[in-house]
């Protein structure tokens, strides 16, 4: 019989998880009772045939405890493949109804049944979403069914088990994850010492095997950041993670390295323990190493201390009794401060493991914690004196004894979308709340930094945002949840760039900026922000998720958006940044400019003037302007003359014009307008070049200037 969602709705899994731990615990103590008479028995001084008798008596009851153990361990592993099943159902459902609820659709749970909204949509094209939405709705729920009706056998084979009317070799024949392990906190924390000393038994190492391993379902849950995995698992990678105890990152790293195999399972045990994303779906009980301790969550708790406390930089000091020295030592230093090795380990530790299970992992939270730390004491320490008492200079300093390890640890983060959308927004999360200027200072320590590769580790930071920035199915929420996190990481950055532009522009004594001192990060930051341009003109054409206004609506229509000058100002200042962020947004100027011509040509054959698209009108006018005014403060930071400044913005300018057949592919022109619209906006927006000008009089355009207006006037 099938089960049907009024089934699915009263599913317990707590109830599962109560079955699991009784038959867990009954099993253990059975195995304990026989490995105890064999002891016994062994113990015994009897000799001849009697010894004999008792011997074979004895081998006869263990062998039947050691079978009934069997049982109980297949009984428990098909209620925990359920459980685990049943709750990653449960979460799944909720999901599907509140994705109905918000389009207005009904689902009935006792006839499994999807109904429209009351009263129904009478326009074709209302109608037509409306039944590509009832479409997602039926797909989901005849998926969420099958994975149903699955757990249910599952949960079936556990009570044939227990009842003795299957085997336990059929019990796991019939579980369609295969075999699982009975584990718990305390078993945890014996692996892992295990680990340490390199005696593993293979049933450990099936264990610790089984615990890192995570379906494809649950993977994708790690992606949304809501896995909820069986509490006795959760538990038991804590265990092996807090075993490590106060050893340091160099001792952790040297022994993921000589236990091969086994090691990347230590790594991807320390990544899953310390997720805070990851939940148990119970309450938590007691406390780690305790009996019955059962965690609700993971976190940086989870972490041994001698990860946690690794220190971030270190200092040479002589050695005590140096001739002539007060107290046998200097007071300062024999060389500048440097990243301290334990840092490079700490990295070399979160780069092994499942690259699957990563995601929102508290040690990639350490690793990412420690950077910015790193990179903090080298912006801000005092430098020691050079020759003749010269201050060392910081650049070279920094390039010599933190870059390369800087380096490393960021590229070790980089693909973890959720602790970088964490660290950029101030997320609250793992005990901090939430705090966007926690965000923005580590922006601004992160961007303040003159890096050895030109930004190119930093700037990796961003390299998701791009490729996960727009909503392709919106039915399929990791893809949504993915965008979302991609909108709110790119709104941190944007409101960085467009808030302190003049810092930006002017980084150090020289004058460099951003683009100057690192190329690549503006470039990586150029493309993160493609996107998102049409959100911060309040005048969306894809669907991006999560970049809210940076300037208020009200502001952007009236040409005054000083935060949106900004980022473009800032992403001006490298040649190729600036390419591709004006290309982009000539790109979408272009599919304005086409609606904007539809509603114009609708209206002359109709004679409806209603249906012009004002709003188009407005973007592609406030668009030059915010562009136009970014461009030429870029160029007369970098070109003191302002005359100069000018004719180098209106190159510039005429460069993205020009440059419209070759937008890129990740911007959605429409290819056959491109030539029309350069030619067009060339005519209507470029002008003629500018002539020298007394300063402060350059012919810069204002944000809504007169062929603006008269464009919204059509």
């Amino acid at each position: 019989m099938s089960m049907s969602l009024a089934d699915l709705d009263r599913w317990d899994p707590n109830a599962i998880h109560e079955v699991f731990s009784a038959v867990t615990g009954h099993s253990e103590a059975t195995r304990q009772t026989s490995q105890s008479l064999g002891q016994v028995m062994a113990s015994v001084p009897l000799e001849g045939a009697a010894h004999d008798a008792a011997m074979r008596a004895s081998s006869g009851i263990q062998r039947d405890l050691d079978l009934h153990a069997d049982q109980l361990d297949a009984v428990a592993n098909a209620a925990s493949t359920a459980e685990t099943e049943v709750r990653g159902i449960k979460s799944d459902w909720q999901k599907i109804c509140r994705m109905a609820d918000r389009w207005g659709i009904t689902i009935d749970i006792e006839t499994n049944e999807i109904l429209p909204p009351n009263p129904q949509p009478t326009d074709p094209d209302d109608i037509a979403e409306l039944e590509r939405r009832m479409g997602i709705i039926h797909d989901e729920i005849v998926e969420l069914l099958d994975r149903a009706n699955n757990a249910d056998r599952d949960l079936a084979a556990a009570i044939d088990g227990a009842n003795g009317t299957m085997s336990a070799a059929d019990v796991a024949r019939e579980l369609h994850d295969g075999p699982h392990t009975p584990m718990d906190n305390g078993l945890g924390a014996g692996d892992g010492l295990a680990l340490q000393s390199g005696q593993l038994t293979d049933r450990q190492r099936q264990r610790l095997t089984e615990a890192t391993t995570l379906s494809p379902s649950q993977l994708e849950a790690l992606q949304r950041g809501d896995l909820v995995l069986p509490p006795d698992q959760l538990g038991y990678l804590i265990g092996v993670s807090q075993a490590l105890g106060d050893k340091t990152p160099q001792q952790v790293s040297d022994l993921i390295g000589k236990l091969g195999p086994d090691g990347d399972k230590l790594a991807s045990a320390l990544h899953v323990a310390s997720n805070p994303y990851i939940s148990s779906g119970v309450p938590g009980q007691g406390k780690p190493g305790t009996v019955g301790y059962v965690p609700d969550r993971g976190g940086k708790f989870a972490l041994p201390q001698g990860l946690a406390n690794a220190p971030v930089m270190q200092e040479f000091y002589p050695r005590p009794g140096t001739p002539g020295q007060p107290g046998g030592g200097m007071p300062k230093p024999l060389a500048p401060p440097m990243a301290n090795q334990q840092l490079m380990a700490l990295a070399n530790i979160a780069a092994k493991g499942d690259p699957g299970v990563k995601m929102g992992s508290g040690l990639d939270v350490l690793v990412l914690d420690k950077a910015h730390a790193l990179v903090t004491a080298s912006n801000d320490q005092a430098l020691p004196m050079g020759p003749a008492g010269a201050e060392m200079d910081r650049t070279i300093r920094s390039k010599n004894s933190i870059d390369p390890t800087l380096q490393r640890m960021l590229d070790v983060v980089h693909a973890d979308s959720l602790v970088i959308h964490d660290a950029v927004t101030g997320a609250a999360v793992d005990g901090l709340s939430a705090d966007s200027g926690r965000g923005q200072q580590f922006l601004a320590d992160m961007f303040n930094h003159d890096y050895a590769d030109g930004g190119k580790s930093v700037g990796s930071l961003f390299h998701n945002i791009e490729g996960q920035a727009v909503v392709h199915d919106p039915g399929n929420a990791t893809e949504v949840a993915l965008a979302e996190r991609a909108g709110q990481t790119a709104h941190a950055a944007a409101f960085q760039l467009g808030d302190k532009w003049q810092h930006l522009l002017n980084l150090n004594g020289a004058g460099d900026s951003l683009g100057q001192m690192n190329p690549e990060l503006a470039q990586s930051l150029s493309h993160a922000l493609s996107h998102d341009i049409p959100d911060m003109m309040n005048n969306r054409l894809e669907d991006t998720r999560g970049f809210g206004l940076l300037d208020g609506a009200l502001g952007v229509g009236e040409g005054h958006a000083p935060l949106a000058q900004g980022v473009f100002a800032v992403l001006d200042s490298d040649d190729a940044a600036s390419r591709y962020i004006n290309k982009a947004a000539e790109g979408y100027t272009v599919l304005w400019h086409h609606e904007l011509a539809q509603s114009i040509a609708k209206s002359l054959t109709t004679g409806d003037s209603s249906t012009i698209d004002y709003a188009d009108a407005t973007t592609i006018g406030e668009m030059y302007g915010i562009r136009d005014h970014a461009n030429l403060v870029e160029a007369n930071d970098r070109i003191t003359d302002h005359n100069l400044a000018a004719q180098a913005a209106y190159d510039r300018r005429k460069a993205w014009i020009d440059g419209l057949d070759g937008v890129g592919s990740s911007v959605p022109i429409a290819g056959q307008y491109a030539s029309t619209a350069a030619y067009v906006l060339n005519q209507m927006f470029l002008g003629d070049a500018p002539t020298p000008s007394p300063l402060g009089e350059a012919n810069i355009r204002a944000s809504t200037p007169a062929q603006y207006a008269l464009a919204a006037e059509l």
